[in-house]
């Protein structure tokens, strides 16, 4: 992996940028975080091993949020399913 260095102010525009993408589909983005708030805490109840199983998915529900970003881009209205997309492909 290669870093490439960009100006501070890129990370303005990619602020805009994303709050731009939320702003095209603000219901289905919004839905999909208070969903994965809500499974969180489901996980968070499971005594002993909840909070792991939490932590082990976050990645995975992460992959998701972006597949979900990429989706309101495009114009399309991001499903639930689309948070388990990192697990389906692999």
């Amino acid at each position: 992996m290669k870093l490439h260095p960009v100006p501070a102010g890129q990370g303005v525009q990619w602020m805009r940028q994303g709050v731009r993408t939320f702003f095209r589909q603000p219901l289905a983005m919004s839905g999909l975080f208070f969903i994965f708030l809500a499974l969180a805490s489901v996980f968070s109840l499971i005594p002993g091993i909840g909070n792991l199983i939490a932590l082990v998915l976050l990645p995975g529900i992460t992959a998701g949020f972006m597949a979900a970003s990429r989706e309101a881009h495009e114009g399309r209205f991001p499903m639930p399913w689309v948070l388990i997309t990192a697990f389906r492909q692999g």
